[in-house]
């Protein structure tokens, strides 16, 4: 639903329910874009970590798919997933709905999750691996060939096509 009011916009969004249990999960994910879209509303934000039973991208697919003009919002935690993959999951969307996608670039996650990926990343450090994604996500959207050599992060001369339009 997007709301006008002098020269003003708001944009919003609902919001994919925690799993009460997985059984139920997926008939919400289901219910939530019908809904979501009837009431015009602009997208749906997915959230990331270990009570999301279902692969947010995926969700972001199925909302694309089974709405007229839904945007996903996609929460993004670099632990989960290397730039280069957020960036063509993104790209991969937009080819095939034509649509914009929102990002919830976060840190945070469970302490308990963090230690069962193997992630040690001090507190402070996990905000300066967020920065270097979101630089490397940026320009491989753009679609320009790049090579960054960055403390979390080293690429060379890699390119991400087809690039995503910056409309």
């Amino acid at each position: 639903m997007k709301l006008t009011y002098q020269q003003q916009s708001i944009e919003v969004f609902s919001l994919v329910p925690r799993a009460v249990s997985s059984e139920l999960f997926w008939p919400n994910v289901l219910e939530v874009t019908r809904l979501t879209d009837k009431y015009r509303c602009s997208g749906i934000l997915i959230l990331n970590g270990n009570e999301i039973v279902i692969e947010p991208w995926f969700i972001a697919q199925t909302i694309a798919a089974r709405s007229t003009s839904l945007m996903p919002l996609v929460a993004v935690n670099p632990v989960y997933m290397h730039p280069f993959s957020a960036a063509r999951m993104i790209s991969s969307l937009n080819l095939a709905y034509r649509r914009r996608m929102f990002l919830n670039l976060i840190t945070g996650t469970s302490l308990s999750h963090l230690e069962a990926l193997g992630d040690d990343t001090p507190h402070d450090a996990r905000y300066e691996r967020l920065l270097e994604f979101t630089q490397i996500l940026t320009a491989l959207l753009s679609g320009h060939p790049l090579s960054f050599d960055g403390r979390f992060y080293k690429t060379k001369g890699l390119q991400l096509l087809p690039a995503v339009a910056s409309d």
